[in-house]
């Protein structure tokens, strides 16, 4: 079962740093794993925000100019992370990431 967290700081979980706390913070590896964290009775009926999917083809590039490391997220699934990997988005992610390793 995946660990759920209370009140936990998240200023070292974004890219700008910016000082946040969630009530609630899980990490999970799987659409199982969510469909459990999002089936507990302390996140029941919860918003739920996903947090590090702000990478996209169109900014990459850039992102990378300043850090070695880039948090993949929904955009390579056409904006759903129960969607399948879109090839064509998924290439056009790489080719900017080969772009910026160059």
């Amino acid at each position: 079962m995946t660990e759920l967290l209370e009140n936990v700081e998240l200023a070292d979980k974004n890219t700008f740093r910016l000082p946040a706390k969630a009530r609630y913070y899980a990490e999970f590896s799987t659409v199982e794993e969510l469909k459990d964290l999002l089936g507990r009775p302390e996140v029941a009926g919860l918003p739920v925000f996903i947090l590090g999917g702000g990478s996209t083809g169109d900014n990459v590039y850039e992102l990378l100019q300043q850090f070695d490391g880039v948090c993949v997220g929904a955009w390579i699934k056409d904006g759903d992370l129960l969607n399948p990997v879109n090839p064509d988005r998924a290439r056009r992610y790489m080719e900017q990431v080969e772009r910026a390793r160059a």
